[in-house]
């Protein structure tokens, strides 16, 4: 569950250093990483004993440290690119951006709801219907804000399949 939270910052963080390496700058994303790096040690190191004395896993620190200073580590390389190439279709990424986290937080409620009724199954059961909830709720979210790229996925899917119906009726 934790590790939703930084499921938008490890989705673009991949795309925002390429980009560095397309301006043949290796620098800037590498000491941004750095200290990214030692944020999450920090976080890390605090985290765990926050969750424990809430009660909860500490293990969950552990996660949301790395979900938070990946998320941080994203933006400020998101902010730098921005200003390196003088913006780069700010509202398009803020809208999809806002569009992402409304099914991060969706799947984030769902999960947490569902780990709370399923204290007494077996931690397989809990992992593999756990994920398949997570995913049904990010993709329905998704679905109901009308994230373009799902609609071109589901579009992509369809012709694929008829294609393939079509060729095994000849």
């Amino acid at each position: 569950m934790w590790y939703a939270f930084g499921l938008l910052g490890h989705s673009l963080l991949e795309v925002v250093v390429r980009a560095f390496y397309a301006l043949h700058d290796t620098r800037t994303p590498v000491a941004v990483t750095l200290v990214a790096m030692l944020i999450n040690i920090g976080f890390s190191l605090t985290l765990p004993a926050v969750f424990g004395g809430r009660g909860w896993l500490p293990l969950g620190g552990l996660a949301l440290a790395n979900s938070l200073a990946t998320t941080l580590e994203c933006t400020v390389l998101i902010v730098i690119l921005r200003r390196r190439l003088n913006g780069i279709e700010g509202r398009t990424l803020w809208d999809a951006g806002l569009k992402s986290m409304a099914g991060v937080l969706g799947m984030c409620l769902a999960l947490w709801g569902w780990l709370m009724m399923s204290q007494v199954l077996s931690a397989w059961l809990v992992v593999i219907i756990g994920v398949v909830i997570g995913g049904l709720i990010y993709v329905g979210v998704l679905a109901v804000v009308r994230v373009p790229e799902l609609v071109q996925i589901t579009n992509f899917v369809r012709r694929k399949l008829s294609a393939s119906i079509q060729q095994r009726l000849k």
